[in-house]
């Protein structure tokens, strides 16, 4: 990193290296005027999360998080950090005042001229896309006679790092007290989702979206009744919503998601013509699930 940083910054710049005191980056003190300096951490041995603290002056700080792939060189991650460290400060740092006429100056270094390339290469490090994902979750609706408890499983195309879609299967059960009756609702939707907004580097939120169709059945049994009364219908619908997850690392996370389920029209129980519960056309829907990528 530092050998990267002194090829970019020419030798007029003087880079050296410190280790953290007791490896406790919070306690390293800030630049000296005249000096920079970049704060090196790591989140593992493995190396593969960095974080980069910036500081151009002793109140002029700012934080850059890299992530690398498993497969990167540990030579290749050192000179990706000292080239951005090095980028960002040739291009924040101000040019001084001339007092008097400047002499001609002289052509700036080779390396001084590609910072926004530079800039550019921790994006390379995410290049790996579209990857699939996997997600499971259990789902809950209602209240009302919408409620119902069950699972989904949903298949994943990441096309780059923010937006997904999919195929997603649901099926849930639940209990018609007024009627007497238990129904059961089953849904194959296409879905999307859109990480909009990273709170933090393990945090995020977004919208999500998901159009398809349902089958809804209820089932009727009472002693006047041989067998159980069984009827069904087929829906269009969909869910709008929002999406919040954890990321344990850069395969995995646990997500929420708070939805609406809108479908084409309200279902009407009757027991003995006279209609006993409504499945509303619109229900709230909560999902708690793993997701994870390969």
């Amino acid at each position: 990193m530092a050998q990267a940083a002194s090829e970019m910054l020419g030798a007029e710049v003087s880079v050296r290296t410190e280790s953290f005191p007791d490896d406790r980056p919070e306690v390293v003190p800030p630049p000296e005027p005249g000096s920079e300096s970049a704060v090196l951490s790591w989140d593992s041995p493995r190396h593969e999360h960095a974080r980069l603290r910036l500081c151009r002056a002793r109140d002029d700080c700012l934080e850059r998080w890299v992530s690398f792939e498993p497969t990167d060189p540990e030579a290749e991650r050192g000179r990706t950090l000292g080239f951005l460290a090095a980028a960002v400060f040739l291009e924040t740092t101000p040019a001084a005042p001339a007092a008097s006429p400047a002499p001609i100056a002289k052509p700036p270094p080779p390396a001084t001229s590609s910072p926004v390339a530079v800039a550019a290469a921790p994006a390379k490090l995410e290049r790996d896309f579209p990857r699939g994902e996997v997600s499971a979750a259990a789902a809950a609706s209602g209240p009302g006679d919408g409620t119902a408890l069950g699972a989904t499983l949903a298949g994943d195309l990441a096309l780059n790092a923010r937006f997904r879609i999919g195929l997603a299967g649901e099926l849930r059960f639940g209990e018609l007290a007024n009627a007497e009756a238990s129904s059961r609702i089953g849904s194959l939707l296409v879905h999307t989702s859109w990480l909009a907004w990273r709170p933090t580097q393990g945090t995020w939120l977004g919208p999500s979206l998901g159009i398809g169709i349902y089958h809804l059945s209820v089932s009727h049994f009472s002693s006047d009744d041989p067998e159980p009364d069984r009827q069904s219908r087929f829906l269009p619908g969909g869910t709008l919503g929002g999406m919040a997850g954890v990321d344990f690392n850069r395969t995995s996370s646990l997500f929420v998601e708070l939805a609406a389920e809108v479908l084409a029209g309200k279902t009407t129980v009757k027991v003995h013509e006279e209609v006993r519960a409504t499945w509303p056309p619109v229900n709230p829907l909560a999902r708690v699930g793993l997701r994870a990528s390969f």
